[in-house]
């Protein structure tokens, strides 16, 4: 007997369910923004810096209801 296939829109619906849960878990991400050199003298330093991304509770629970909902209008057709 043949396993069911999952259905493409049935698994963006998961991972936008995942991607919400990680959303609230975790709302702050870091994310490297630019990188630069800088000479001083003989002396070389690198400058970094850093992106913060925080995503609000309103999106997370967008994301998560967004794919409750793909996963049931495909499991009722």
């Amino acid at each position: 007997m043949k396993a069911p296939a999952f259905h493409p829109i049935a698994i963006v619906g998961v991972l936008l369910i995942v991607c919400g849960i990680a959303a609230l878990i975790h709302p702050r991400m870091v994310m490297p923004a630019q990188e630069r050199e800088v000479q001083i003298n003989d002396n070389k330093a690198i400058i970094s810096t850093r992106r913060i991304v925080t995503f609000p509770v309103p999106f997370s629970i967008i994301l998560i209801v967004a794919g409750v909902a793909q996963i049931f209008l495909v499991r009722r057709r």
